[in-house]
């Protein structure tokens, strides 16, 4: 499911044009990608009321190299040529699904968690750059949009577009799995989730279960705020560790990429 979210604000479209694609650039410039009444696409870079080049395609339907939309989100790729410069514009957004496994998991388990939801840990990455280049001399510059980012949780419109993640793939093409009895009766023995001292991040571990077919044996760090998710080393954790109760808490150290460096338990 694409919806169709244009920032005109930015555009160089005339008000004769309909918007395609395009961004502003972290350059401070803008390109756009606009078709007149004639169907012909422009391409224009430059500033609003200082278009420091313009060109419009010789037959309709030229400038778009590809175009698609999957399950996991959707990518476009414009280009347009003025003598032997090249620009290419990539206007792509992609997604994560290890969130939707997580939850396949938990709920294959029995256990339900009311702040973790399919939506607020899905992971999705925008994807927009200008690259320019010269025919004898290959790539020049690659120019990132403001919006090119990543971002967790429900799409937001920084895009043209935004691909709304299916909630688990292969949801829709097999069935659900039989719940792990084991496991429905005694939760603690399959699933084990811990917080921080400062309630900043959790940690779901997937314990050892013959059964499983998804995620097993496995840990993920999450922070609260965010829904960021990341797996995490086994090595980190200890007998100590595993036997502690839910309700005890634990001290995450994570560096700057967000990745565990140590977990030990509060005393």
């Amino acid at each position: 499911m694409l919806i169709a979210a244009p920032s005109y604000a930015q555009s160089l479209c005339q008000p004769n044009e309909d918007y395609i694609t395009g961004c502003e650039l972290r350059n401070g410039k803008t390109v756009s990608f606009c078709t007149g009444s004639e169907g012909l696409t422009v391409y224009r870079y430059g500033r609003a009321g200082q278009v420091e080049l313009a060109v419009t395609e010789p037959e309709a339907g030229t400038m778009q190299l590809s175009g698609e939309s999957y399950s996991r989100g959707a990518a476009s790729e414009y280009q347009a040529m003025n003598g032997k410069y090249h620009y290419s514009f990539t206007d792509a957004i992609y997604g994560n699904n290890d969130a939707s496994y997580l939850m396949l998991e938990l709920e294959h388990r029995g256990y339900e968690v009311p702040w973790l939801n399919e939506n607020s840990l899905s992971h999705h990455t925008i994807n927009k750059s200008l690259t320019v280049s010269h025919e004898n001399k290959g790539e020049l510059t690659s120019l990132l949009c403001h919006d090119d980012s990543h971002f967790y949780g429900m799409p937001h419109n920084e895009g043209q577009y935004i691909h709304i993640m299916r909630e688990v793939s292969n949801k829709y093409h097999t069935q659900w799995p039989e719940s792990i009895s084991q496991c429905q009766a005694d939760t603690r023995s399959c699933v084990a989730i811990y917080e921080d001292f400062k309630q900043e991040f959790a940690l779901v571990y997937f314990l050892p279960v013959e059964s499983s077919e998804y995620i097993n044996h496995k840990a993920y760090l999450i922070k609260s705020a965010t829904g960021a998710m990341a797996e995490i080393s086994l090595s980190l954790f200890t007998t100590e560790a595993i036997v502690h109760s839910l309700a005890n808490a634990f001290h995450l150290t994570v560096d700057g990429q967000q990745t565990v460096v140590s977990l030990e338990p509060a005393k």
